[in-house]
């Protein structure tokens, strides 16, 4: 799933999970939601900080992405308006991605 380009709305997703399945991988659509989520979170990280200096994951709850630095300590998390990131991608794309925009900037000061 690392190969697809990261999705900028819904029917991407969808697009994909079907490309995957015609693929022969079998993922749920939540399943690539978070995939996409987490992707697109660490690549505007890496575009805003021009590297690597920082790691997204997702929370042991799995309903939040938290950002480490490079001494893995964390540094902050994206917290959802639902109850969970996945859920607020299902509700309004376009939300989230402005959402991680306005987080990134506290988080990383740029």
């Amino acid at each position: 799933m690392d190969q697809l380009d990261i999705a900028e709305d819904l029917q991407q997703v969808k697009d994909q999970v079907a490309i995957l399945g015609a693929r022969g991988y079998d993922v749920t659509l939540d399943e690539a939601i978070a995939s996409t989520l987490k992707r697109g979170l660490q690549e505007m990280i890496d575009h805003r900080t021009d590297g690597s200096y920082y790691t997204v994951k997702w929370s042991a709850d799995g309903k939040r992405l938290e950002v480490f630095d490079i001494y893995r300590d964390r540094t902050g998390q994206v917290e959802p308006e639902s109850d969970s990131l996945v859920q607020d991608f299902h509700n309004s794309d376009q939300l989230v991605w402005n959402r991680f925009d306005i987080a990134l900037r506290q988080l990383i000061s740029r």
